[in-house]
């Protein structure tokens, strides 16, 4: 059992390793900016907010006649944060990122 030991934790690791680069690439390709995944509006684009981009899409809403970018959380479908052109943020749901 003891000589099985390092194959299973290198398939584990290995498992670890591909899971977070198949998160990686499905960010990667929602081409947001480092900006756009602060999901929280405190400034700064933690780790989690990054694999958190997996979760989130983004559609165009009209508010006060313009067009703004809305971002929702496609596990809970509840918006995270809208973004208006004229750079004003409306937080909704804050914790939507982070599955609450």
């Amino acid at each position: 059992m003891l000589r099985r030991l390092p194959v299973l934790l290198s398939a584990l690791a290995a498992l670890c390793v591909g899971y977070v680069a198949v998160q990686s690439l499905v960010v990667l390709q929602r081409h947001y900016s480092w900006h756009e995944m602060d999901w929280n509006d405190d400034g700064r684009t933690t780790l989690a907010e990054f694999f958190a981009s997996a979760r989130i899409d983004r559609w165009t809403v009209v508010r006060g006649g313009s067009r703004c970018n809305q971002y929702y959380s496609t596990h809970a479908l509840t918006a995270v944060k809208t973004v208006c052109p004229t750079g004003s943020v409306a937080a909704i749901g804050k914790d939507a990122a982070n599955g609450g």
